[in-house]
C-alpha cells in the first residue's frame, strides 16, 4: 500500500483555494525562513512516513492456577495490530499551535499486520498528526476482535456503527518510521496541553511521555512512545500494564512468588519470556506503589519497607527489611563443589548455614566413605528439568541424607487394645518371609534366585537387583504390617550429646541440622521481623534480606496445548531433612512418642487461595512422619548446618 503521485496530484488539486497550495505540493525542499518559537526553521518540501498501527505485546510466561487471570499462555503474547481496512490519515499541523491546518492525505490499510506508508507528504510544517480509524464501515466488525484502545478507553465499544480512533503527533524530522500505538494516543492529547502552555514540542513531547510513564509509578525513560516496536519490549509491557487494570495485590503475589522465588537458571530455554514477565511484575509493582501513594523509590530511601513494599536500587519490590548476616563461601572436599553460606549471629548464638542445597553424589572417588557410597546408588534424584541438580540442588531419600547403615534397625510394635504386645524388627521379618532375594545387606548388584510359584506350580529363576529387592521388601511390608507403628533403632546412629549432631551425608565439619537448629532459626527470624515462625519461609526465601537463598524446586513442563507451564508442586518437594528429635540414652515407656520420628520442615509453596498478606506465601510447618519403609525413602532437600 503506497500513496502514489497521483494521490497526490488530487489532494493538491482539492486544495486550489489555498494561499500556501503551491508551496505544498511542490517538489522545492528550500529551507523556509520562518522560525519556529520552539527553535525549528520550518522547511517546504516533501516528506516520507511510513509505520505500523497497533500494540506490540512482547510474549510473557504461562502462569497456571490463578484465580484471575490476564496471561492465559505465551500465545497471548501476540501483538495486537490495526485490521485490514482500517483508513489512516496524515493531517499537517500548524507549526505555530498544533492546529490542523485543513491539509490531510488519506490511505487504507491492506495487510493483516497493521502496516502503511506514505511516500510523498508535501508540507509546510513538521509537524503533522496521523489519525489511525478502525472502520466498521469497511469491514464487518463483528467478525474480527476489535482493537482495543487500553488507555483512552478502557471499555471499547464493540458496536459496528462506532469506529475507534487512535492518534500519535510527531515531528516528521524526527520520525519518519512511527507506530501509533494506545500510548501515543494519550500522549497526543497531553503533548498539545503542554505544547499550548508555552513548551517547544520537544519539551511537550518529553514531558508528556514522562508524566505518563510517572502515572504508574514507572521513572526511567523507556524512550519514544513512537519507536514501539517488537525490539522495544519495556514499552509494550507499559501498555499490558495499563490494559490489564485493574489487578489486585493477591494476583500479584502469585505472579511473584512464581518468578522472585524460583531461580532465573530454570527458565533458560525461555529466557526472553522469563525477562519480558519479570520487567511486568516490576511495572506492576510500581503501579501498586503509586496508587497507594508510596512515592517515588529514591537512594534515601534504600531499604525503607512500606507495608508490603521494600525500596531498593530505586525500585519498590515486595520484600522485607535486610537483617544483619554475613555471606561467604565453602568447598565440599569430596568434589571440590563451592556452596554459598550465611552466618547469623543470635546474640550468644551464631550458626552458620548453607546458603545452597547440597548436590553430592559421588560414588566413585576413594576418599568418599564406602557405607555413603553405597547408600547413595539410587538414592538421590533430580528434578527432570534439572538433570545435574544444578539448579535446585539434590534430592535424597531420607534414609540416604542421614547416611544409615544396616546396624540402624526398624522396630515394628503391634498393638492390641491399645496395649503393646507385639515388637519385632522389620527387615528381618519381612526378608524371611518373602520367597527370594534375601540379599539383606543389598551389596550384590544383581541376585540369581529360584523359588516356587505357587499359582503356575513351577520353578522360577529370577534376577534380583538391588532397587528391585528394595522396593519389593517396602511394599511387602507397608501391606502386611500396615497396622503396626514404627519406629528407629536411634541408639546406633544419634549420639548421646544434646542437642544431636549427625553429620549424615553433609561434608566433613558440618552436618544435618537438628530440631534445635531449625528452632533457633525460625524463632530468631520471627523476632527480627515481628511475625509468626509459621510465616518465616516467606523471609528466608528473600535473598536479599536474609541471605538464607531459600528458592522453590520449580518444575516445568509443555502442556497439551504445547505451552510452557508450570508443573503443580508437592508439598514434599519442599522438605528439608532434620535429624529427628528424640534421645538415644531415653526409654520410652510409650512406644507412640517413637511412632513419628522421621522429622522435616515442609513448605508449602505458591498455590491457591492465593494469599493476601506477603508473610503468607510461604507457611511453615514441621511434621513428623510415621516411619515405614516408604517414610525412609522420602525424597528431601539437605541444608547442612556448620557444626
Amino acid at each position: 500500500m503506497y500513496y502514489s503521485n497521483i494521490g497526490r496530484h488530487l489532494v493538491c488539486k482539492t486544495a486550489t483555494l489555498l494561499a500556501f497550495v503551491f508551496a505544498a505540493c511542490s517538489n522545492d525542499t528550500t529551507p523556509s525562513t520562518v522560525a519556529h518559537e520552539g527553535g525549528y526553521t520550518e522547511e517546504t518540501g516533501i516528506y516520507a512516513l511510513s509505520g505500523r498501527a497497533g500494540n506490540v505485546l512482547p510474549k510473557l510466561m504461562n502462569i497456571t492456577g490463578t484465580t484471575e487471570e490476564i496471561i492465559d499462555s505465551m500465545e497471548s503474547g501476540e501483538s495486537v495490530f490495526a485490521p485490514k481496512g482500517s483508513i489512516v490519515t496524515v493531517f499537517e499541523l500548524d507549526s505555530l499551535t498544533l492546529d490542523t491546518t485543513g491539509l490531510s492525505f488519506t490511505d487504507t490499510i491492506s495487510n493483516d499486520s497493521g502496516f502503511f506508508t506514505f511516500e510523498e507528504l508535501p508540507i509546510t510544517s513538521p509537524y503533522v498528526m496521523i489519525q489511525v480509524q478502525d472502520s466498521c464501515y469497511t469491514a464487518n466488525c463483528e467478525e474480527r476482535i476489535p482493537w482495543k484502545n487500553a488507555i483512552s478507553d478502557n471499555s471499547p465499544q464493540y458496536s459496528t456503527k462506532q469506529p475507534q480512533l487512535f492518534y500519535a503527533i510527531v515531528d516528521l524530522r524526527k520520525h519518519q518510521k512511527i507506530t501509533v500505538n494506545s500510548l501515543t494516543d494519550k500522549k497526543a492529547r497531553w503533548l498539545k496541553e503542554n505544547f499550548a502552555d508555552g513548551m517547544t514540542f520537544d519539551e511537550a513531547s518529553q514531558k508528556a511521555q514522562r508524566d505518563i510513564l510517572e502515572e504508574i509509578g514507572i521513572y526511567d525513560d523507556l524512550g519514544d512512545f513512537e519507536d514501539l516496536n517488537d525490539d522495544n519490549y519495556e514499552l509494550g509491557l507499559v501498555w499490558i500494564l495499563v490494559n490489564s487494570k485493574p489487578f489486585s495485590t493477591a494476583y500479584l503475589l502469585q505472579l511473584y512468588n512464581r518468578f522472585y522465588y524460583t531461580s532465573q537458571a530454570v527458565y533458560a530455554e525461555s529466557e526472553q519470556y522469563y525477562s519480558n514477565t519479570k520487567k511486568l511484575l516490576e511495572y506492576m509493582i510500581a503501579a501498586i506503589a503509586q496508587r497507594d501513594s508510596l512515592g517515588q523509590c529514591t537512594e534515601s530511601r534504600e531499604d525503607e519497607t512500606v507495608g508490603s513494599f521494600v525500596c531498593r536500587s530505586n525500585k519498590w519490590e515486595l520484600g522485607y527489611k535486610k537483617i544483619e548476616y554475613t555471606g561467604s563461601v565453602m568447598q565440599d572436599t569430596r568434589d571440590g563443589k563451592t556452596y554459598k553460606t550465611v552466618t547469623y549471629h543470635w546474640g550468644n548464638v551464631t550458626q552458620t548455614w548453607m546458603a545452597e542445597n547440597l548436590n553430592f553424589a559421588d560414588t566413585t572417588s576413594s576418599s568418599v566413605d564406602p557405607l555413603l557410597k553405597k547408600n547413595l546408588r539410587g538414592g538421590t534424584t533430580c528434578m527432570s528439568n534439572d538433570p545435574s541438580c544444578e539448579i535446585n540442588g539434590r534430592f535424597y531419600a531420607w534414609r540416604v541424607a542421614m547416611n544409615l547403615d544396616s546396624s540402624v534397625k526398624m522396630i515394628g510394635v503391634g498393638y492390641t487394645n491399645a496395649e503393646a504386645d507385639t515388637e519385632i524388627v522389620l527387615e528381618n521379618q519381612c526378608a524371611s518371609e518373602l520367597p527370594h532375594c534375601l540379599d539383606l545387606d543389598l551389596s550384590k548388584h544383581r541376585e540369581e534366585t529360584t523359588y516356587y510359584d505357587y499359582s503356575t506350580k513351577e520353578f522360577v529363576i529370577d534376577y534380583c537387583s538391588v532397587d528391585d529387592y528394595a522396593d519389593s521388601i517396602y511394599r511387602y511390608c507397608d501391606k502386611t504390617y500396615q497396622l503396626y507403628l514404627f519406629h528407629l533403632d536411634y541408639s546406633t546412629f544419634i549420639s548421646q550429646s544434646r542437642p544431636i549432631e549427625h553429620q549424615g551425608v553433609c561434608p566433613d565439619g558440618w552436618r544435618i541440622p537438628n530440631n534445635a537448629d531449625w528452632e533457633t532459626l525460625f524463632d530468631n527470624v520471627a523476632e527480627q521481623y515481628g511475625i509468626k515462625r509459621e510465616n518465616v519461609w516467606s523471609v528466608l526465601a528473600d535473598n536479599y534480606a536474609t541471605g538464607f537463598g531459600y528458592m522453590v524446586p520449580t518444575p516445568l513442563e509443555v502442556n497439551e496445548q504445547n505451552v510452557l507451564a508450570f508443573k503443580t508442586l508437592s508439598r514434599k518437594v519442599n522438605s528439608f531433612a532434620s535429624v529427628p528429635d528424640v534421645d538415644a540414652n531415653e526409654s520410652y515407656d510409650n512406644q507412640l512418642d517413637l511412632a513419628y520420628p522421621v522429622y522435616y520442615y515442609t513448605v508449602s509453596g505458591p498455590e491457591t487461595p492465593i494469599p493476601s498478606n506477603k508473610y503468607d506465601n510461604f507457611l511453615m510447618e514441621s511434621q513428623y512422619y510415621p516411619v515405614s519403609y516408604e517414610a525412609l525413602n522420602e525424597l528431601v532437600l539437605v541444608r547442612c548446618i556448620k557444626n
